[in-house]
């Protein structure tokens, strides 16, 4: 690991205060394996992720987000069975990177006990197809995030496993052209706040199983997609939807269901 850099910055009564800067440096290759959690965000750290971040089988928790990390992410960080959390709920676990269009690894998909995933994948220039395996992440709650990316392809229909959602559900903001939204998103019931599907380039009809998501209460976002054909009746059951229902910039028949016209105010 290159050390960080320091320089003074400024002279105050005769004493030297310094900034540290961590132009060069990079994420350590050896840190003990009974090490529990990480919190490196926001350090400056450059370079790859070393393949040896496996072998920290007892880690529960990391925090490398918002670095300028470069590469590809280790299929080896699947070894890290033990993962609960991101640390930072905003920028945690691999967030606001450069992963330069590479895939998210499937082995992602083993660390079955995360719950707290929060922005944990968002803004990493990840692309290539969603692995289905991120279904297998039944276990988080409240929030997942992968939007801000270069995804393409399929979304995997496995998403809509991740039934503990209840703030937040975004895959907006990606490149999912001629593909439609999964029926599955439907089983997402417990979702009560900001279903981001935004300027996902979603194609085909809105599924009506859309219409389960009844504890919704703000933030039902699908606008900015290419979605055709009629609004389906069935949004008219999210009664509790009281701010920022919004189906613009779409290609919907013009004719809105008097189910759906109720929701206006939310608008």
């Amino acid at each position: 690991m290159t050390l960080p850099r320091r320089r003074p910055v400024l002279l105050f009564f005769g004493v030297a205060c310094y900034l540290q800067q961590a132009w060069a440096a990079t994420l350590p290759t050896s840190e003990p394996t009974a090490k529990t959690s990480i919190d490196w965000g926001e350090m400056g750290y450059s370079g790859t992720i070393p393949t040896q971040f496996g072998h920290l089988t007892a880690l529960t928790e990391m925090n490398i987000g918002s670095n300028q990390i470069t590469g590809s992410v280790p299929t080896q960080l699947g070894q890290m069975t033990a993962m609960k959390t991101a640390n930072n709920a905003n920028s945690g676990f691999l967030a606001t990177n450069d992963f330069g269009g590479s895939k998210i690894p499937t082995e992602i998909g083993m660390m079955t006990l995360f719950t707290s995933m929060g922005y944990g994948l968002y803004a990493s220039k990840f692309g290539g197809t969603v692995p289905s395996q991120l279904g297998s992440l039944s276990m988080i709650n409240k929030d997942f995030r992968l939007n801000n990316n270069e995804h393409t392809g399929t979304i995997p229909t496995q998403l809509g496993q991740l039934t503990g959602c209840t703030d937040s559900f975004f895959v907006s903001s990606n490149d999912f052209t001629d593909n439609p939204m999964p029926t599955q998103f439907g089983q997402l019931s417990n979702m009560a706040a900001y279903l981001g599907l935004v300027n996902a380039i979603f194609t085909g009809t809105l599924p009506t199983q859309i219409g389960n998501m009844v504890k919704m209460t703000s933030r039902f976002k699908v606008n900015s997609n290419v979605l055709s054909g009629t609004i389906p009746t069935q949004l008219g059951r999210l009664t509790k939807m009281f701010a920022k229902f919004d189906l613009g910039s779409n290609k919907f028949c013009e004719d809105v269901p008097t189910e759906v016209q109720a929701l206006s105010s939310a608008v």
